[in-house]
């Protein structure tokens, strides 16, 4: 290569031209000096002028030659250093193993290049001056011509050299990198742009890898976090798969794991897949069976990795899938999971397969262990979910106590106990809500434990609740220890008692009134032998003695005897009547009664009674329901519960509290109570006598019924027993309260009628009355038949006798229209009462039959109702009470 060197010959002829300026000037000064000295004649000063100037010529002539010859031969010695030292640079440059380019600085051109260019690229000379940048270049943006040209306007612009990184093409096609370094240049006068070009693509496939390596490291560090940290399995599946579809530049992606069912599940996959898919049946869980011949699950059989860059069938409706890599992850010989990344906008490469695959191969070993850990946690978490649905459903309330007996942990059921929440109980020291009679116990009994006595307990225990109230519980207590053997906590499970212990007081309740009851079943049929028997003997003694007293002057001596007589006959009559009671078959007359009425009736008999010390208040509701009673009987209650009063309060002042009232009482209330015979729920009213007397210890308490049981010394133990009887025949019960010397309150029961209420019956007042015709008297005793007799008699009446039911049938059959009635006996051999009266309703429906027993009236007309019974009449009777009872019949 020639470069002409225009500055270096310039510069020798300015030089010539300088020398030879210089020297005609000095001689043209010199030699008019030196004549005009010498000579001043003009002409010889014109002539040596001419010659001056010839030798001028001469001199100035041979002197140029001089300069030219130097001139000339430097200039061949400078030609000859020229083309060696061209030679060398030419060398140099053809043989430097940069690229060197030669641009215009104006256009661009290519003007010049060395050698390695036409390797590196594999163009000749010819081929390459006539290429552009563009050409040489990737030819896409940022490696265009255009592009090239900015980069060289730069670099002309720039008197700094500039150095970037360049994509170029060869001309095979092939890309390669290279660093461009480019300054401007002035070469023969011109401008110009040297770029020298270093092929880098060894250097950055050695950088490439290190990056790779980086971030594949990198990569694999984010996975494990990932695996590590994510507590959220599908947010765990989701942030790994975000990952490698970075990292593979990929738009779509699944990230999938094999299941305990050997069910491909994708718990994580790109949004569009799934938004975008229009399948009919869209699913995440795909068992082993519907893998069919699909790539992916060809990679889960033999766990091999695929690489597709062609479009490729898909379900229909699925997303189109241009390309795609399958990587499967292997542990341990077999695959546990896939990762799917597709539709890159390139084709796959097989370092970004190698590159997937390493990122599975790490990700294998950590994935099963999550995976077991999932399974682990499945196992554990349904484990606890299992006890805490045992824990929370259990009847039984359970805790767990420190060894310093604090409350650490509870289960609602222990709250609802205890009556606390649970945030209020936990921290709570157990002993605190054991009751004070039982603490010492507890505590005794929780140092044992804790000390490793004992490793475990069960008792029952008293409890208070956050309200105040008690319950029963059945503790059952053990250690809880850890791997070690050190104790960790008390674990107690407390069964609720409280229905037990009810449960054993009604049965106990129960107990003592089914003895009641069979006390007073006994005592009823012993009553009902003694009504028949000693009622009998009892009419024979006021009858005679009515009749006496009858026949007799007043002013008789014998008069005061018979009263006394009368008297006596009564009180056994009203011994009779109490034992009657306590069987609960003594209704004598039952009527829809107003109990205020009744209890205010017997104010005056009430204040004669007590004591003067006690004071009688009354409390009466207003508007009370009628009750279906014997007003009789119902008397006879408020008298005795008015006398136990007061001799309760003995002689000290107090109070005796009589009140009425009516409740809505249900079974759990009426439970409660003496004498529940399944009595029935609802409307009850009922008689309340309090007392401020000395009260009542529980063992009185439980026998205070018991018949002939007295606290009284002159007492026969048969009041409290009557009014027991009564109640039960009324089907009413018996509420008691009482504390020693607090006083006590009896509270009686009984049931709500809707039957208005009746005016009571007024005794009918003896008169002198007289009858007429023939009277059937039929008894199985002659004694009752005599006095009989003799009653009737007095009364005016014709009297005909029966000693059975069968003769009797056999005299009223022989003229039962001569018969006005017949007094009949309900208890007889051979043929009772009951079947004589049908007998005799056959014979003649409408005989008048008075129907005479030792029970009371309710118990014997209930058997007649409806029958046509004409009247009843209860032994012992006198003649005023039998005369009452004919009157009303005839």
């Amino acid at each position: 290569m020639k470069i002409p060197s225009r500055y270096n010959g310039l510069l020798e002829r300015i030089r010539i031209v300088a020398i030879y300026a210089l020297f005609g000037s000095l001689w043209i000064y010199l030699s008019d000096t030196v004549v005009g000295w010498l000579i001043h004649d003009p002409l010889v000063i014109t002539r040596l002028s001419v010659y001056k100037g010839i030798l001028f010529i001469a001199l100035t002539s041979g002197l140029l030659y001089f300069l030219i010859a130097r001139y000339l031969s430097r200039m061949a010695e400078y030609n000859r250093e020229l083309v060696k030292s061209e030679e060398r640079f030419v060398s140099i440059f053809n043989n430097m193993s940069d690229a060197i380019f030669i641009h215009d600085a104006g256009s661009g051109a290519i003007v010049d290049a060395n050698e390695s260019v036409f390797r590196m690229f594999g163009y000749d000379r010819d081929e390459m001056v006539r290429l552009q940048v563009g050409d040489i270049s990737q030819g896409e943006a940022p490696y265009s011509q255009t592009d090239a040209l900015q980069w060289l306007r730069r670099a002309a612009d720039d008197a700094s050299p500039l150095t970037f990184e360049w994509r170029c093409r060869r001309k095979d096609g092939s890309l390669f990198w290279v660093e461009c370094t480019m300054r401007k240049a002035l070469i023969g006068g011109g401008e110009f742009i040297i770029v020298a070009v270093r092929d880098i693509s060894e250097r950055r496939d050695v950088a490439e890898a290190l990056r790779r390596s980086e971030y594949t490291n990198t990569t694999f560090n984010r996975i494990s976090r990932i695996f590590l940290t994510s507590l959220d399995d599908e947010d765990m599946f989701d942030s790994v798969l975000k990952v490698v579809l970075d990292v593979m530049a990929s738009p779509y992606g699944i990230f999938g794991y094999i299941d305990e069912n050997g069910s491909m599940v994708c718990p994580s996959m790109t949004k569009e897949i799934w938004s975008e898919c229009q399948m009919n049946h869209k699913s995440t869980v795909f068992p082993e069976l519907s893998w069919g011949d699909s790539i992916w699950g060809a990679s889960l059989r033999d766990g091999e990795s695929r690489r597709v860059n062609q479009p490729f069938t898909v379900p229909e409706g699925h997303v189109p899938i241009q390309r795609c890599l399958c990587v499967p992850l292997v542990y341990q010989g077999n695959a546990i999971g896939l990762f799917i990344v597709a539709n890159k906008s390139t084709d796959y490469t097989d370092e970004e397969l190698r590159a997937l695959q390493s990122i599975a191969e790490h990700a294998a070993p950590v994935l099963y262990a999550r995976l077991q850990q999932q399974k682990a946690t499945r196992a554990l978490v349904e484990s606890e979910n299992r006890l805490r649905v045992i824990f929370e459903a259990s009847p039984a309330g359970i805790i767990m106590t420190s060894p310093s007996g604090a409350i650490s942990f509870a289960n609602q059921r222990m709250a609802e106990l205890f009556g606390y929440s649970l945030g209020e109980l936990v921290g709570t020291s157990y002993l605190s809500h054991v009751h004070s009679e039982q603490c010492e116990a507890a505590e005794h009994e929780i140092q044992r434990l804790v000390s490793g006595g004992i490793g475990s307990t069960n008792t029952e225990r008293h409890y208070i609740r956050a309200d105040g109230s008690d319950f029963w519980g059945h503790v059952s207590s053990r250690r809880y220890e850890d791997t070690d053997g050190v104790l960790v906590s008390i674990v107690a499970i407390v069964a609720d008692m409280t229905e037990l212990k009810q449960a054993e007081e009604q049965r106990r309740k129960l107990e003592q009134q089914m003895l009641h009851v069979q006390k007073l079943e006994s005592l009823g049929v012993l009553a009902g032998g003694i009504a028949h028997d000693f009622n009998n003997i009892l009419l024979a003694i006021t009858g005679n003695a009515s009749l006496a007293l009858m026949r007799l002057s007043p002013d008789s001596p014998a008069v005061h005897h018979l009263r006394q007589i009368e008297k006596a006959a009564d009180k056994a009559a009203d011994l009779a009547r109490q034992m009657l009671a306590y069987s609960g078959k003594g209704r004598f007359v039952v009527e829809a009664l107003n109990l205020n009425q009744v209890v205010e009736e017997m104010t005056s008999m009430l204040h004669v009674s007590i004591s003067k010390r006690a004071t009688l208040r009354y409390h009466l509701a207003p508007e009370l329901p009628a009750i279906e009673a014997d007003a009789t009987q119902i008397r006879q209650v408020v008298m005795n519960l008015a006398i136990n009063a007061s001799e309760a309060i003995g002689d000290r002042d107090g109070v005796i509290s009589i009140a009425t009232g009516s409740m809505e009482c249900d079974q759990r209330y009426l439970r409660e109570t003496w004498l529940d015979q399944s009595l029935s729920e609802g409307f009850y009213v009922y008689l309340e006598v309090a007392d401020t007397g000395c009260g009542m210890s529980r063992e009185t308490m439980e026998r205070i019924f018991d018949p002939f049981f007295t606290t009284k010394f002159t007492g026969r133990g048969l009041g409290m027993a009557a009014i027991l009887g009564i109640v039960r025949g009324h089907h009413g019960a018996i509420k008691i309260y009482s504390e020693p010397g607090r006083g006590s309150s009896f509270k009686i029961l009984l049931p709500a009628s809707q039957r208005p209420v009746e005016r009571l019956h007024e005794p009918l007042a003896p008169a002198h009355w007289r009858g007429d015709g023939l009277v059937l008297l039929v008894d199985d005793e002659e004694i009752i038949r005599t006095i009989g007799t003799d009653m009737l008699t007095e009364l005016g009446f014709d009297v005909v006798t029966a000693q059975d039911g069968r003769e009797a049938v056999e005299l009223f059959r022989r003229d039962p229209g001569g018969i006005t009635f017949v007094v009949l006996d309900l208890t007889m051999p051979h043929m009772s009462g009951e079947e004589t009266f049908r007998e005799m309703r056959r014979i003649d429906p409408a005989v008048k039959v008075i129907m005479s027993s030792g029970y009371n009236e309710y118990e014997v007309t209930q058997k007649f109702v409806g029958k046509g019974l004409a009247g009843f009449i209860q032994k012992p009777y006198s003649l005023s009470i039998l005369t009452d009872v004919i009157r009303n019949i005839l």
